[in-house]
């Protein structure tokens, strides 16, 4: 007994301590391409950075393979956006298949957008993550409580032992039925994102700080020029401040840079010919004639929309990995128009 008492101990000690991964690389898990991006950039080579959701792939009818259920297998912590359809349906299984694996959340204090036909960002009234509250223990937008060892809904663990909230999903694949999930998009959220990646990793690799702030401090680098560069870019065109889309997965961009996005869908749903029909006045009103869609929601509706203004299809991947690559192409298209 005393033996069986002592070795349960030390596996009790081993298995928090904070030095566990210091002198080895950990494997990582995130839900897309655009995250591993991220902690790849931070982790280096101390970190192997495998995604849920293949590229191409739609986050709201996802389903894995066995083959990449097997992948999770071995993975030691998972990185949480939260919000997405993806990871409510699934991380709870992962979490039953790999129970050792940490969940860490990566998004906290990011304000959440609705996500709506059309966003004016020009204008106020805006909210706040629908009543969150500080991380003293109070409550964020779902009901989620804090870091403090407090639950979210669904039952999936973060760090610090909480549950994810049991919310309905939309067809936007985002939590409740108006958030958009797409907080990627915008480079003050991937700087918080960021910061929020090392704080993480220093956490179960303390013995590497040095190498992870040196990782992260290029990676805001990059992140600085590229949000200065759209800056640049769109203060010195004279086209439209806006873009239309079929999809409305570019809220956050839009509201980064005062633009307005008009979309063809609406909340995740095919307009009615009068919502349609008020959407394309309001596009062909700021000059907008081209059409955004996305790889993994084609439509034949961009087609006919886009003749009907005159305009072209152009194909842009909020999911990509290079996610630097895919807001220039964003930045280029509002420019070109």
């Amino acid at each position: 007994m005393n033996r069986f008492f002592v070795l349960m101990t030390y596996l009790a000690l081993i298995a928090n301590s904070p030095n566990l991964f210091a002198d080895q690389k950990i494997r990582v898990a995130v839900t897309i391409p655009p995250i591993e991006n991220f902690v790849s950039s931070i982790g280096g080579d101390l970190v192997e950075v495998v995604h849920l959701v293949p590229a191409g792939q739609d986050l709201h009818t996802f389903a894995p393979k066995p083959s990449k259920m097997r992948e999770m297998l071995d993975v030691n912590v998972y990185f949480k956006l939260g919000g997405i359809a993806a990871e409510e349906i699934w991380l709870d299984r992962l979490v039953n298949l790999n129970p050792s694996m940490k969940v860490m959340t990566i998004s906290r204090g990011i304000e959440r957008i609705e996500m709506e036909a059309h966003h004016h960002h020009d204008e106020e009234g805006h909210h706040d993550e629908e009543g969150h509250h500080d991380e003293e223990g109070h409550h964020d937008e779902e009901g989620h409580h804090d870091e403090e060892g407090h639950h979210d809904e669904e039952g999936h663990h973060d760090e610090e032992g909480h549950h994810d909230e049991e919310g309905h999903h939309d067809e936007e694949g985002q939590l409740g039925t108006s958030l958009d999930p797409h907080i990627w998009l915008a480079p003050s959220n991937v700087q918080k994102m960021g910061e929020q990646v090392l704080n993480h990793l220093l956490e179960i690799m303390p013995n590497n700080s040095e190498s992870l702030r040196s990782n992260f401090l290029k990676f805001s680098s990059e992140v600085k020029e590229l949000d200065q560069e759209i800056k640049e870019k769109l203060a010195k065109s004279r086209n439209p401040k806006g873009f239309l889309v079929f999809h409305p997965a570019w809220g956050y961009f839009a509201k980064e840079y005062g633009l307005q996005q008009f979309s063809i869908e609406l909340e995740g749903k095919e307009p009615s010919p009068a919502e349609l029909i008020k959407e394309l006045k309001e596009a062909q009103n700021m000059g907008i004639r081209n059409i955004w869609v996305q790889p993994q929601r084609s439509s034949r509706m961009a087609k006919t929309v886009a003749d009907s203004l005159g305009g072209k299809i152009f194909e842009l991947d909020p999911l990509a990995a290079n996610w630097h690559d895919s807001l220039r192409k964003a930045t280029n298209r509002i420019v070109e128009n």
